[in-house]
């Protein structure tokens, strides 16, 4: 094991969206490569203390500083100021969404939570600062209080930044999520004019908007200790597989009772096997439209 002290410094971004050959997101790339860590920051203040931090790290880093960036005015502090990396830091608390960002599209994605702010949706921003290593925890955390993620970044959808991040909130934050993770991104095309969405943050809010606005949708799953053969001589995949084949049958719009609380709704079918009990919650939101059961059975 070897250390590799050294810091590969440049720009990087759509900049003025002069096309291919001088606009460029390529982080997703650079992420790719084992042992390299990526650096964004995306004010002055944290160019400061991730470049420090970047030169004492053992590891090789690759800086990338958004070009526009560098027309930005702010306070940077005096003296020694240095930040870890791999922490992202918390831009704007809030309860209901967690917008999730890097380099430049931070400031669009504050912008966008004012425009919320004024709808009544209290938006959280999160910078990432550090695309690898990522601060996951930080994330999660955000996540497990608003119960929606939004991923905001300027480069393009597929194998972007954005899937790995929305990946790994699937994996590790699933049972917080109220709804799928709504990711923003550039269009398939080398950056232009026309593939500009963020030239306006009404727009991006409005995106973020529909996200905060679906409603909330809780799985659950209720499964018996032992799964046997029936006395009709069914066997556990059979049983499984009648069971699913019962779920896909139920049509969006079908009644769902309430239960005893009034609170929540759950679907449970009957059937002949008692091996697995199928169960679905839903808010009271949600309440009178069928879902999907995520199902385990133990053998």
């Amino acid at each position: 094991m070897y250390s590799v002290p050294i810091v590969f410094r440049g720009a990087g971004g759509a900049a003025a969206r002069v096309a291919a050959q001088h606009s460029q997101c390529l982080e997703n790339w650079m992420a790719n490569v084992p042992g390299l860590k990526v650096v964004m920051p995306s004010n002055p203040a944290d160019a400061k203390g991730l470049l420090k931090a970047s030169i004492r790290d053992d590891d090789p880093v690759i800086f990338i500083e958004n070009e526009i960036c560098y027309g930005d005015i702010a306070e940077v502090p005096d003296g020694e100021y240095v930040i870890p990396l791999g922490k992202a830091e918390i831009k704007r608390a809030g309860k209901d969404v967690t917008l999730v960002s890097y380099s430049r599209m931070v400031s669009f994605a504050l912008a966008a939570a004012d425009e919320l702010a004024k709808q009544g949706i209290d938006a959280e921003v999160i910078d990432l600062r550090t695309i690898k290593p990522l601060d996951e925890a930080t994330v999660l955390a955000s996540i497990a209080k608003t119960n929606r993620a939004v991923m905001i970044e300027e480069g393009w959808r597929f194998a972007g930044i954005g899937a790995e991040v929305s990946a790994r909130i699937m994996e590790k934050g699933f049972d917080d999520l109220d709804a799928p993770v709504l990711r923003v991104c550039s269009l398939d095309a080398p950056p232009g004019r026309r593939t500009v969405w963020y030239s306006r943050s009404s727009k991006l809010a409005g995106s973020v908007r529909g996200a905060a606005s679906r409603p909330r949708i809780r799985f659950a799953r209720s499964v018996q200790p032992s799964l046997t053969r029936s006395s009709a001589g069914n066997s556990p995949a059979d049983m499984l597989a009648a069971k699913l084949s019962s779920q896909r049958s139920c049509q969006p719009g079908a009644a769902m009772p309430a239960n005893q609380s009034g609170s929540i709704g759950w679907l449970s079918r009957p059937s002949t096997d008692e091996g697995v009990r199928w169960k679905t919650y839903r808010s009271r939101q949600a309440r009178g439209r069928c879902g999907h059961a995520r199902t385990e059975a133990t053998p």
